[in-house]
């Protein structure tokens, strides 16, 4: 089972020092933040918003988008997280505010298994990193690579997050021979070859992808409503035989091998999902 997304932010926070924004010292923000420290989320969010409202130009508004996410992370509304952290990491173009925002926003979305956009706010924080002369620290730099390694992760793809973790120098040797030894594997099974077999057998196909009590359910139902059609046939009752074949045999039969499609489907989810967890298992920072 993949880990639950309080523990997938725990992983990536646990090499971040997560502080507050330094946001401009108006009485405003200074209550707002209060509110937030205090953890009177709502009411800090209140403030923000009316603050923004009223100085839509400021030039610190990236920040306090930065603080409102950090807001919604803590209220658990990760998809409204999202969209604020996005909005201050397209309202600003520093590169230390980015990787702020970077910090914040990449976690999010793996949590919420939007990996994709993770590795694209990743590559576009180190390519602005790279593109600037600014004094970014090295270990920040690694960071922002271990995301990119845990982003990869989640997608399947174990060479690039071998190459991301390598890159951070986060990562224990454990980890970093497991995705070795993963990407030698490769036993997922074939979603085009459980169909073929439950149609040439109905139940074949669920029995490839491990599911025996289904294969079993489909084998014999199938068969019989087939004999009964066949029974129908012989006696002469031919056209009770072809109602029966073209409505509720043929459903069935279809039926089973879309539900062979959707057990390999199954399979290779919970398949993936192991080697996840194994991996996530020896992710323990070098020391």
């Amino acid at each position: 089972m993949i880990p639950s997304k309080n523990s997938i932010l725990c992983i990536c926070w646990l090499i971040t020092t997560i502080g507050l924004a330094n946001i401009s010292e108006d009485p405003a923000i200074q209550k707002a933040t209060k509110y937030y420290i205090d953890g009177d989320y709502h009411q800090a969010v209140t403030e923000y918003k009316r603050f923004l409202f009223f100085h839509p130009d400021h030039p610190q508004k990236s920040l306090i988008y930065l603080q409102m996410g950090k807001v919604f992370i803590q209220l658990a509304d990760f998809g409204s997280a999202i969209d604020l952290l996005q909005v201050a990491f397209q309202q600003t173009n520093d590169v230390t505010q980015r990787l702020q925002i970077g910090f914040q926003l990449i976690p999010v979305l793996i949590a919420e298994n939007q990996t994709d956009r993770a590795v694209i706010v990743s590559y576009r924080v180190l390519t602005l990193i790279d593109r600037t002369s600014a004094n970014v620290r090295s270990d920040d730099r690694a960071r922002i690579y271990f995301f990119l390694g845990i982003s990869e992760l989640y997608r399947q793809n174990w060479k690039a997050a071998k190459a991301a973790f390598l890159v951070s120098d986060l990562v224990s040797p454990e980890a970093i021979t497991l995705l070795d030894e993963l990407g030698k594997e490769d036993v997922k099974k074939s979603a085009s070859m459980a169909k073929w077999l439950s149609t040439f057998c109905p139940g074949l196909g669920q029995f490839y992808a491990g599911e025996w009590a289904d294969g079993i359910n489909s084998f014999l139902l199938n068969g019989i409503i087939a004999s009964y059609v066949s029974h129908l046939f012989s006696s002469g009752r031919r056209q009770s035989a072809i109602l029966l074949g073209s409505s509720i045999l043929w459903r069935y039969y279809n039926g089973n091998r879309q539900n062979a499609v959707k057990a390999v489907g199954q399979y290779n989810t919970r398949l993936n999902e192991k080697k996840i967890n194994r991996v996530l298992d020896q992710l323990s920072l070098k020391k």
